[in-house]
């Protein structure tokens, strides 16, 4: 419903050089109506932490290409906000990082994935336990950091969503 993203404020982190995809994602946002800030990792521009509260976000979505030492850039500040953040891809990782969770290098996985979701999850309350989702990364996390727990995985990846409620952050790894 249009209506909707009338109320979303949608802050888009495009982490590395080719980040078309994330590009679309906020320009389909635009013409339902959300307001997009968009701020760019890949120009070491960091966020505005004043604006974003001063415009009263409802929402933060981290969306990122592969994750490389820039991305680290992010301000802590933005978890700090009182404000849910959804994390997506290599920002994911970023996240994991920030927090002091474990990101290692492994098994590439690429394509269309099974997915096993915990329910129990305020994401995946209402999405079947067996599920599928579109993985493209290199690099994974091996530990969550402290205060997050996972709530889904596939095959390859043990953590393929994490989340802290306390915090209000929400990570996937997959797109």
């Amino acid at each position: 419903e249009d209506s909707y993203y009338k109320n979303v404020k949608y802050v888009h982190l495009a982490i590395g050089p080719d980040c078309e995809n994330v590009i679309k994602v906020a320009e389909d946002c635009i013409e339902k109506g959300a307001d997009v800030l968009e701020f760019r990792i890949d120009a070491l521009k960091t966020p505005d932490i004043d604006e974003i509260k001063a415009e009263n976000y409802k929402g933060i979505i981290l969306i990122g290409d592969d994750c490389d030492s820039s991305v680290h850039s992010v301000s802590e500040e933005i978890f700090q906000l009182s404000i849910p953040v959804l994390a997506v891809g290599a920002a994911c990782e970023m996240v994991a990082s920030i927090f002091d969770g474990k990101v290692q290098a492994g098994v590439k996985e690429f394509g269309k994935q099974d997915l096993t979701v915990d329910m129990t999850s305020r994401l995946f309350k209402e999405v079947s336990i067996k599920s599928a989702c579109w993985m493209n990364h290199t690099k994974y996390i091996k530990q969550v950091p402290r205060g997050f727990r996972i709530s889904a995985k596939t095959d390859l990846c043990p953590i393929a969503a994490m989340e802290c409620e306390v915090k209000k952050i929400y990570c996937l790894q997959f797109h």
